[in-house]
Order: C-alpha cells, then structure tokens, then sequence
C-alpha cells in the first residue's frame, strides 16, 4: 500500500489531510469525536489549516465546541481537559495576534474568553494547579494591547489564588489594563522586561 492510501495514524493527520479540501468530511469527523484528546487533535489541526487558508473558521470554533462539550466535571476530568486546554490556547493567541481577517480575531478572543472563565472559575471552586498559573501567564505575554484583562476574567475574585511574587509580568500587565495606543503598549513592554 503506498503512503498516499494509507490510513492516517492520529486524528491531527487525519483532519490536517481533510482541510481545507475536503470541508464537508472534516465537519463530520469533527462531530464525531467522542473523546478529549481527538478533540484537543481537531482544535490544533484546524488552527493549523486556518492560518494558511481562509475560510475555516467554522471548522475551527466547531472543534472548539466539541472540545468545550467533552469537558468532563469530575476531578480528573477537569485535569485532562486543562491539561489538553494548554496544548492549544498558546495558538489561539498567537493566531488571533498575527490574523489580518477580523471575524477570525474576535472569534478566538471570545473562545479564549470562555475558556479563562472557566479554568479560573475552576481553580477557585477546586484549588489551583500550577497550570492554572500558565493561563495567567499567558495573558501577560500573549494578549494584544488593547484587550482588556478583566474582559479575559482576569479579576481579583477569580485570581484571589496567585502567588503574584512568582508572577511579576503577568500582575503589572493586569494592573496595567487596557492600553490607549499600540505605542503605549509597547512602552511597557520595554519597561517591563
């Protein structure tokens, strides 16, 4: 059997040879995962295709859907899918950074929304785990300059658990808030280093 024929091994190779040529096929394959690390899968390859071809954004927000929907609410459950959560939220951010297509950056935005409302909802109903404090972090590196922190639910009640002194970026760009200007970003960037 030649390479071409052959299955895919992975769900990722699996949905990164389905997009963007065949759209129908990967929406089905997406509807039909059933466990969280497909999930986590779909979400990557789908982000991976969206960058290099426009048009796939319903690809991409129908995988993260299917990711938020498999969310299990047991201890374990929650651990694994933050876990997976954090193989893929660094791409929704730089994505959502280097994007020129509008509706692209508001819909990765709003995910990445849902998704700290959720992981820091958690870790004040349950305790947080150290990688509670990377989606913290991310925020601080990641965010452009005009998003707000507390549209990103970054707020003193849900992060009333974070050891600030391991986490000085990340709480002066919080306290920092919206910035007004690209520049004055930037300034405390290098202020801030």
């Amino acid at each position: 059997m030649t390479k071409e024929l052959e299955e895919p091994t992975d769900f990722y190779e699996r949905m990164t040879l389905l997009l963007p040529n065949d759209s129908k096929a990967a929406m089905q394959a997406i509807s039909q995962i059933t466990n969280i690390v497909d999930a986590e899968l779909g979400v990557r390859a789908a982000l991976a295709r969206a960058v290099t071809h426009r048009g796939l954004l319903g690809h991409v927000e129908a995988a993260l859907q299917k990711f938020l929907d498999l969310r299990e609410d047991t201890p374990e459950g929650r651990r694994r899918w933050l876990w997976c959560l954090n193989e893929f939220i660094f791409n929704l951010y730089e994505d959502r950074r280097h994007s020129s297509d509008l509706q692209f950056v508001q819909a990765l935005g709003t995910w990445i929304k849902k998704f700290n409302q959720i992981v820091f909802k958690d870790a004040v109903d349950f305790g947080a785990s150290e990688i509670c404090y990377w989606f913290v972090d991310n925020f601080a590196y990641y965010a452009m300059w005009d998003d707000d922190p507390t549209e990103f639910h970054l707020t003193p009640e849900n992060l009333k658990w974070v050891a600030w002194e391991n986490h000085p970026l990340a709480k002066a760009r919080i306290q920092a808030g919206r910035f007004t200007s690209y520049d004055d970003y930037s300034a405390w960037r290098v202020a801030n280093r």
